[in-house]
């Protein structure tokens, strides 16, 4: 895209958050642990010690309490029990292959009946890749599902060689086409096993998965590349071959940005950064590509760490691009938006003024810079009635200390914890104000008063001196 207008509402192509993404978290091979009581993220975020006591359980006595197997694996039982459910409506009936029940693993481990075919054009799930799926999970005996992406309403994207689904799930998924809807009966020995999973699901429970396969996508070429050295990447591929490999990562991006679906595309905008930064160049031509692609990817990766609120990655990536082009308006313009985030906003000022001397007139630019000014001007104010107050009353005076413009010291994922906490109380029709913790450095209250105002909040003083606490203007 080289128009500039409607520049921060898309990536640069050559022409995820509804998705809860385990694709980018690492394996915990030892499995969730359930802890006896919770916490308060304040305390984390004000560096307060916490104690982590795990919840314990008597395996025997579960186990001999529910020791019963619910029922044989024949095709009446698993008919009945998706009848139980709610599954065999009528408009499974007008789908031939609807009352076909396939066994996937011939041992009768896990059994699916087709629902809704998907699209056969695009083929069975690739061995190595991440598919985006929603589902339901119930056992006999209970109503409700154990466990259902449709009540937490988001679906969730996984990598099937991670070891994260449970077995049964995963061949599951692996025999569906994109877009199918089917259900399957696994069996303990696919699902949780002999000892269940206390207290939600008991000992050798066979589970009624739903599954609905959203999209697949084949992964791995980028990630083949990476795990070599780069030495042996450069003798093994040629420019071309990484370039291919490159513009796939760009299109794959580009996909996942178009629905939101903001880490995921930086994920492959930062492969993609990865390997033209470790290419061996042959000539100026094949420099003149790399810098091309990487201001882009660069570009890309700012945009989509100010959309999932990490502005400091946001600040460090626009910075490189700016290194490629000092003018470019969009990394200029980005640049000034992450600062802003951050209330640095001299700086913010600074480059989107530049922003403005490469494209005049254009009004995001100018929007912005405006938003800025005013901030600029309310944090003078702040400091003259400080400073105000400093002189009224002077045994104050060693105690308080002036608002700072550095910024905050929070890190990009405690700034993503504040915003999704008063986006929460937002939308908490019963919540009628947010008390904020005392002792608050005043950039940090700055900081969130920014956020707040641009949600229809207020942020205003407490009950007690140095408290504040946030309100609904309307």
């Amino acid at each position: 895209m080289d128009k500039i207008e409607g520049f921060d509402r898309s990536a640069d192509g050559e022409e995820e958050d509804n998705v809860l993404d385990f694709t980018a978290q690492p394996e915990n091979p030892r499995g969730n642990i359930r802890l006896k009581e919770g916490f308060e993220v304040q305390d984390i975020l004000q560096h307060k010690g916490i104690m982590l006591e795990p919840e314990e359980f008597d395996d025997n006595a579960l186990l001999e309490e529910n020791s019963k197997i619910y029922f044989s694996r024949n095709d009446q039982d698993l008919e009945e029990m998706m009848k139980h459910h709610g599954l065999d409506s009528d408009e499974d009936a007008q789908i031939g292959l609807a009352k076909k029940v396939i066994d996937l693993t011939g041992d009768g481990g896990v059994k699916k009946r087709l629902i809704a075919a998907g699209l056969e054009a695009d083929g069975h799930v690739p061995e190595k890749g991440s598919v985006t799926i929603h589902y339901s999970l119930t056992i006999e005996g209970q109503d409700e599902p154990f466990d259902s992406t449709y009540l937490r309403g988001k679906c969730e994207r996984h990598r099937l060689d991670d070891n994260r689904l449970i077995p049964g799930l995963s061949i599951a998924v692996r025999s569906m086409k994109n877009h199918e809807k089917s259900e399957f009966i696994i069996g303990p020995e696919y699902a949780f096993g002999a000892m269940g999973c206390p207290p939600r699901v008991p000992a050798s429970s066979m589970i009624l998965a739903r599954i609905e396969l959203l999209n697949f996508a084949e992964e791995g070429e980028a990630e083949a590349m990476l795990s070599m050295p780069s030495d042996e990447r450069n003798k093994t591929y040629k420019f071309e071959d990484v370039l291919k490999v490159v513009q796939k990562e760009h299109r794959t991006g580009n996909s996942y940005f178009g629905k939101d679906e903001y880490k995921s595309a930086a994920k492959c905008y930062e492969r993609a950064c990865k390997l033209l930064d470790e290419l061996e160049l042959a000539n100026d031509e094949e420099e003149q590509k790399q810098t091309h692609l990487l201001l882009k990817f660069y570009n890309n990766r700012g945009l989509c760490y100010t959309r999932i609120n990490w502005p400091k990655k946001a600040c460090l990536v626009l910075q490189d691009a700016l290194k490629i082009d000092e003018t470019n308006a969009k990394a200029n313009y980005r640049l000034g938006v992450a600062k802003r985030m951050l209330c640095h906003y001299d700086a913010a000022r600074k480059y989107l003024m530049k922003a403005l001397q490469v494209k005049p007139g254009n009004a995001e630019i100018g929007a912005e810079l405006s938003a800025v000014d005013l901030l600029i001007k309310k944090e003078r104010d702040d400091q003259k009635m400080m400073c105000a107050r400093m002189f009224n009353n002077k045994s104050q005076s060693n105690n308080e200390k002036l608002p700072s413009s550095n910024g905050s010291k929070l890190e990009d994922e405690d700034y993503a914890e504040i915003v999704e906490q008063l986006e929460e109380f937002q939308m908490d029709k019963k919540q009628k104000e947010l008390v904020l913790p005392s002792g608050f450095d005043p950039s940090i209250i700055r900081m969130i008063e920014d956020i707040a105002s641009r949600k229809d909040l207020s942020v205003v003083p407490g009950k007690f001196a140095d408290q504040y606490k946030v309100v609904k203007k309307s």
